[in-house]
């Protein structure tokens, strides 16, 4: 295995390589395993997101949705009594 690193102009390693081949990596500096595992310890650790729980999510909105339509049922309810003290028709499908 042959190690490689690339540099920036102003000579900061910006990437190792490693490849099995015997060829040489143009644009690349040849470097040891160590220098290679030393650049790889030296970044930053990754950032693990939380996992979403996608399905828990829908159904909470769903749960809320449910509530919602309720509320407007209820509400719809009270309008249509409210216009049938004044004579109004109630709406239609309610």
């Amino acid at each position: 295995m042959r190690y490689w690193k690339r540099v920036d102009k102003d000579g900061n390693t910006t990437t190792v390589e490693s490849y099995s081949h015997n060829l040489d990596v143009e644009g690349a500096l040849e470097i040891t395993k160590e220098e290679c595992g030393e650049f790889i310890a030296s970044l930053p650790k990754p950032v693990i997101e939380p996992v979403r729980d996608l399905a828990a999510e829908i159904d909470e909105l769903r749960a809320g949705q449910s509530e919602t339509n309720e509320k407007v049922d209820r509400n719809q309810g009270v309008l249509d009594f409210l216009k049938s003290l004044k004579g109004d028709k109630p709406k239609e499908g309610a």
